[in-house]
Formats: structure tokens, sequence, C-alpha cells
């Protein structure tokens, strides 16, 4: 954790290396590389209809449903992140994007999403995760989200 990066030793790619990645080879990532290499593993990402990026934050908006309430997330949902404050249920003020990350688990019970994250955050922390109050309208640390849901995944979570 901290400061020390592989940025040399290779870059993950999104449609093939999901296997290498996870199998401990020294290997550099980020946020939307991560998001879009697990998508495409899942089979989610790269098919006919399907998105072939994360990144793509404001066609995601315009192709898919746009989740602009907390309450709403479910796992699987693809959370975009802003510098500015956006209108999130409308892709046109999404602007000045910085991040993206997936929610990996909801649990209405204690009212959390957690998010899985392969940025910085997972780069310099070895954390995957952060969790986030649902009732706070942020989602790590910030209220300049919104998110995309290409799929209706069987939600299995408490």
């Amino acid at each position: 954790p901290g400061t020390f990066r592989y940025d040399n030793n290779d870059l993950s790619s999104p449609t093939s290396d999901f296997d290498k990645l996870i199998t401990g080879t020294n290997m550099t990532t980020n946020c939307n590389w991560t998001v879009d290499m697990v998508y495409y593993k899942a089979g989610l990402f790269g098919g006919p209809g399907q998105p072939t990026g994360s990144a793509g934050f404001k066609s995601m908006g315009r192709n898919y449903e746009v989740i602009s309430d907390p309450k709403d997330l479910q796992v699987g949902d693809i959370v975009h992140f802003f510098q500015s404050e956006v209108d999130r249920s409308n892709p046109d003020t999404w602007s000045d994007w910085y991040h993206v990350a997936f929610i990996g688990e909801v649990n209405k019970k204690e009212g959390t999403v957690t998010g899985y994250d392969g940025g910085s955050y997972f780069m310099q922390g070895r954390n995957y995760k952060w969790v986030a109050k649902i009732d706070s309208g942020k989602l790590h640390g910030t209220s300049n989200w919104s998110a995309v849901r290409i799929t209706n995944l069987t939600q299995n979570c408490g």
C-alpha cells in the first residue's frame, strides 16, 4: 500500500487480462479498466447491444437506465463521479468526469451500499471496497455522482 506502483510492468487489458490480473502478475490498473474487466468477464460488455467501456459515461446514460436516487441502487450499477455538481438524472449535465466504480453490495437492513473500486483508492490503499450510507445521498464522499444500470441482475442481498 502507498506509493508503490507497477507503472512499467504492464497495463491490464479490459477485454482479455482479467485472469492474469487477479493471479498476481505485477500490473497497474485504473478505475475504468477495472470496471471494464469485470463486466467483460461477466459477459455484460462487448456483445451485441452492450457497452464497450465504462468511460463513455454520457453515452451510457443515454442508452441505459439512469439511477439518480441512492435508494434505487442495485448490485451491478455503474457509478460515475464528477468534479462539479451534476443533475444525476440528466446525462447532458454530466461533465468533469473523474472516476468510475460499481456497486458490489447493497444492504437494505444496514442502509448501506458498497462500491467496488479499482482506481487509486485500491492502488494506494489495497482496499477495493468503500461503504456509503444510502440516506446520506453521497457515494465515496461526494454527492456529484450518477449511476447507470446496463442490466437487471438478480439481487440476493440484505
